[in-house]
């Protein structure tokens, strides 16, 4: 083994030490803890796979037992502290719209079914016009929209005495909905080499959003609740309200104020359409340098039917939406990039696939009225009418020469 190698073995070793003067078993939530009687030739990786199929969290059981100098050299008949059973925290996928791919680690990616279960270091994708809304045991949401790649990390094994969650977003967009509850423990969102982590409001919870730009930015909008962001040395607290950017390398910016949502003005709650490509209007946000529109499958979003991202107006004609309840809402985006206040959601009723014409267009020629069926010889409504032939008499200038009469045959 190089001297590369074995510095950084060495370094691996003691970082997995036990810290003096902690207790492991109060950093047990959650997991079955029991006494294993080691036999010859066996290590703390082997027991490890042994009872949790996987030897990941072979030095959890190292922490326990701070006796134990290397975790390769144990002697038979030593009685060992180590986890027999770990609790999972899960994750189901609660809804999806269209195309969802999951990543079930170790295995590749193949097509996500509403109900699958999510495990730490498992991944979610979305395509276009796509989305997923995961759930977790606590009741925390977590609507994953179109062409993101979200995963749900591990958090090193660590025993804690109150569960740390971490959500990885490598590209695209998700949106927390934690509740107020105490006990659902910590939220961290990691985009690059940026950190938020979440805090939950005693009242709301916390609702917030998080998205990793194409140029690798991370942006952090606070609804409800809060946040401490940090990347590069450099930590800010982000209020309810409020919102940070992070360049890629960079520090978090100073926070800013999110604009409010825009009051969708046309069409009314409850409009029954008769066409499946409305046109939207709402009130104008000043500073907002555009809009986000969308209509989805149910009131929070969780199933994305149509998504437009770049609107610049306040009108806008959506794209043809399926049969059924639609509900409708808009975002403003400020000049530097954050969403404000996802707009009060509109729900509309689609009863027809009429797709009617972009607006703006002048309307089509009104049909002729129905009448009775025209006489043989009658040009068609519509129709050019085909000019009378001049009645010529025999003589006159320009008449045609007479044709003679062939003689009678006898």
């Amino acid at each position: 083994m190089s001297s590369t190698l074995r510095g950084l073995w060495l370094v691996s070793l003691l970082a997995a030490v036990p810290a003096a003067g902690q207790d492991p078993a109060e950093r047990t939530a959650g997991d079955t803890l029991g006494w294993h009687t080691v036999v010859a030739g066996e290590t703390l990786m082997g027991i490890t796979q042994k009872y949790l199929g996987s030897s990941a969290g072979w030095r959890d059981n190292w922490r326990l037992n701070p006796d134990v100098s290397d975790p390769n050299r144990l002697s038979p008949g030593q009685k060992l502290r180590i986890v027999v059973k770990r609790k999972v925290r899960t994750a189901e996928l609660a809804a999806l719209s269209r195309k969802v791919e999951e990543k079930p680690y170790p295995e590749p990616w193949t097509s996500a079914e509403l109900g699958d279960l999510l495990r730490e270091r498992d991944g979610l994708r979305t395509h276009e016009r796509s989305s997923a809304l995961l759930k977790f045991e606590d009741q925390t949401q977590l609507f994953v929209t179109e062409q993101s790649v979200v995963f749900l990390r591990d958090t090193g094994g660590r025993l804690e005495a109150a569960p740390r969650r971490s959500l990885e977003i490598v590209e695209g967009q998700a949106d927390l909905e934690a509740p107020a509850a105490a006990a659902g423990g910590e939220i961290e969102i990691v985009i690059g080499g940026a950190q938020a982590k979440a805090r939950r409001s005693a009242e709301t919870g916390n609702r917030s959003r998080s998205r990793r730009t194409a140029t690798g930015t991370a942006q952090f909008m606070v609804y409800d609740g809060g946040a401490e962001v940090a990347a590069a040395g450099r930590s800010v607290s982000v209020d309810p309200g409020m919102g940070t950017t992070v360049p890629e390398n960079g520090a978090p910016t100073p926070p800013e104020k999110l604009l409010p949502g825009p009051r969708l003005t046309e069409p009314a709650p409850g409009t029954i359409l008769d066409h499946s490509n409305p046109v939207l209007t709402w009130d104008v946000v000043g500073d907002a340098a555009r809009y986000v529109v969308e209509a989805c499958g149910d009131p929070g979003c969780g199933r994305l039917l149509s998504r437009h991202v770049d609107v610049k107006g306040t009108r806008l004609q959506v794209e043809p939406l399926a049969l059924g309840d639609v509900w409708l809402r808009v975002t403003a985006v400020s000049a530097t990039g954050l969403d404000g206040f996802p707009g009060e959601p509109v729900a509309v009723s689609v009863r027809s696939l009429y797709r009617r014409p972009p607006f703006g267009t002048a309307p089509a020629p009104a049909a002729a009225p129905a009448g009775p069926a025209p006489l043989a010889g009658d040009a068609p409504p519509g129709a050019r009418p085909v000019p009378t032939p001049p009645k010529w008499k025999p003589g006159a200038p320009g008449a045609p020469a007479a044709t003679p009469t062939p003689p009678a045959a006898h």
